[in-house]
Order: structure tokens, then C-alpha cells, then sequence
């Protein structure tokens, strides 16, 4: 069994049965990750709204950078945490992150997914969602990760210890590496 990530242990139990573990090499800049698992699954970070609910666009403005919806959304510090917007389109998704909200806006950096992909097909009518803030953790299994103080936040379920499961985050960039030279083939 290969495994390119990191063992992630020392949990503290908090309020709510929210948990979480210091991570420095992730405060000091040399560790970040958008994929937890544990015992061998995969976690689903911080989101608004939960599964299987959905955001829809209302509209869309500025250039495909700036998004309203229907209702109110959550109160939450987007520059701070790294939070994204996630927009289903025909074939793909996208993400850009929160520079800014209110009420029911967001404002978005540049879009994260393909290159050149700039929002080219967010229009009203689109189903998105936000993920990656704390104050959207409220189901068992979320998390977020704080990369400015390297805190790992991860909601347990009832009577579920973490520091009694094996949690990894990806670590390596590469895991194998086969590479042959010029008239001499990997075999």
C-alpha cells in the first residue's frame, strides 16, 4: 500500500463535539490540502448549503465576478479563510474564491478550475455552493482548515474520537516516479 499523505493526530475535543489539531508546518506555509480522509474515505469539507441542497444563481454581473441568490446567506469572513464558490456548469464545475459577501452577494477572485475557464458559462439559473469556512462546519464529517494559525477543524459524530481513527491529508506531490531515457523504455 502506497500512501502520499500524512497521518493526522492529536485531536482535542471542543464545544459541540468539535475537534480539532494543531498543524504548524501548515501555519508556517510549507503544507496545505482540499482533500481529508479517514479510515480510507473521503471527507467533505465545510459547506453551504448541506448536501444535497443547492444555491441558485440569481444573477451574475461585473464581468462574471460578482453573484447574487436567492435569500439570505451565512455570515462568514471570506478574505480570512480561503473560502470558494463552487458553480455546476454543462460539463464541468468551477471555483474561485470569496474575496467579499453581503446579504446575498458574493464577490469572487479569478476562477480556479480550467485555465482560461473565467466563469464562461456562470449564468442565472446555475447551481453553485460555498465550501471551506468554519462557520459553515454544522454536519459530522465537515471540516476546515485554518492555514493563518494551522488549525484543523473536523466535526465528529456522536460518541466518534478521532485520535481513535486514522485520518490523512495528502502530503506528497509525487509518489512514484517511473522514468526511463532517451532509447531505454521503462519496462
Amino acid at each position: 500500500v502506497f500512501v502520499g499523505g500524512r497521518h493526522i493526530n492529536g485531536w482535542r475535543r471542543g464545544e459541540r463535539n468539535l475537534w480539532t489539531t494543531e498543524l504548524p508546518d501548515v501555519r508556517d506555509g510549507k503544507w496545505w490540502f482540499r482533500q481529508l480522509f479517514v479510515n480510507g474515505w473521503t471527507l467533505p469539507r465545510s459547506r453551504f448549503p448541506n448536501q444535497p441542497e443547492m444555491l441558485t444563481i440569481k444573477t451574475v454581473s461585473n464581468d462574471v465576478k460578482e453573484f447574487s441568490f436567492d435569500g439570505a446567506l451565512p455570515v462568514f469572513s471570506p478574505s480570512a479563510q480561503g473560502v470558494e464558490l463552487v458553480v455546476l456548469h454543462d460539463w464541468s464545475v468551477a471555483r474561485g474564491l470569496i474575496a467579499k459577501s453581503g446579504s446575498n452577494r458574493v464577490g469572487t477572485t479569478t476562477a480556479m478550475g480550467w485555465i482560461g475557464h473565467e466563469w464562461t458559462t456562470a449564468r442565472e439559473g446555475r447551481k453553485a455552493y460555498m465550501e471551506h469556512a468554519k462557520e459553515f462546519i454544522d454536519v459530522p464529517g465537515e471540516w476546515y482548515l485554518d492555514r493563518t494559525h494551522g488549525i484543523l477543524y473536523y466535526q465528529a459524530g456522536e460518541n466518534e474520537d478521532p485520535n481513535r481513527e486514522e485520518f490523512i491529508a495528502p502530503r506528497a506531490a509525487e509518489l512514484l516516479v517511473l522514468q526511463g531515457s532517451k532509447g531505454a523504455r521503462v519496462r
